[in-house]
């Protein structure tokens, strides 16, 4: 069943308001509006090292999100969403992040972009949207060809699958295409918005067959740090 909606206004030029589900509304509450977001991370990145370039190296992300509409159920799209603003906000200009959309279809929503283009990524972000059918192979393809053109010699180069349940794959084209990849270079994760504890052991496999993890998003509290972490983990230089 899903949630009750309320109205709320985001802080994005341009854009009027629109409803979501409570849990935007509690990120709306807790977290400081987009607009000083943006010039927040403009100080951050000119004055914290953290996520230095001598430390972590450059990240080639593409995110295949799902947006059938099963993620309109319990907040689920709206729990990716603010995972996904969370690692908008630390990503640095020689970072990429290229959005592909599945569901019935598959669709480029975001060209590769630069990390210093927060706005952009923001906005595309927010405005996702639930409905159709859930077809994983379709978008896979895409997802792997875009990481593939953006390829970064000395850079993490990850794929993130995100996805609230069993991927309708057709047959095991997905898990031969992970393994092809990452021989190449190009990894790819799962991220588990909500996932029924039945489901996660495909999912986990799935990730191993990519040579990459398995980030389990169930909460708010693991929105705001579990795909963060992963991607300082995945692009951390050896000593």
């Amino acid at each position: 069943m899903e949630e009750e909606e309320e109205e709320i206004v985001y802080i994005i030029p341009n854009e009027e308001k629109e409803t979501t589900t409570k849990i935007l509304e509690e990120i709306k509450e807790e977290e400081t509006p987009l607009e000083e977001i943006k010039d927040e991370t403009k100080i951050n990145n000119a004055n914290d090292t953290d996520f230095s370039l001598a430390e972590y190296k450059p990240n080639n992300i593409v995110f295949l999100v799902d947006i059938s509409s099963s993620m309109n159920q319990g907040g689920k799209l709206d729990l990716l969403k603010a995972s996904m603003i969370e690692l908008t906000k630390i990503l640095r200009p020689e970072d990429k992040i290229t959005l592909v959309s599945y569901a019935s279809n598959a669709n480029i929503i975001l060209e590769t972009t630069s990390g210093a283009d927060k706005d952009s990524v923001i906005s595309i972000i927010q405005n996702l949207k639930a409905q159709g059918m859930t077809d994983g192979a379709k978008g896979l393809e895409k997802a792997y060809a875009q990481a593939e053109n953006n390829f970064l010699v000395d850079g993490n180069n990850q794929v993130f699958m995100a996805t609230d349940g069993i991927l309708n794959f057709g047959d095991n084209n997905s898990y031969k295409m992970a393994k092809k990849f990452s021989k190449k270079g190009v990894n790819m994760s799962i991220i588990g918005i909500k996932n029924k504890t039945s489901h996660i052991p495909l999912m986990i496999e799935l990730a191993n067959k990519g040579n990459g993890d398995f980030i389990d998003i169930q909460t708010y509290d693991q929105a705001q740090k579990n795909l963060v972490e992963t991607v300082e983990k995945q692009s951390k230089r050896l000593p």
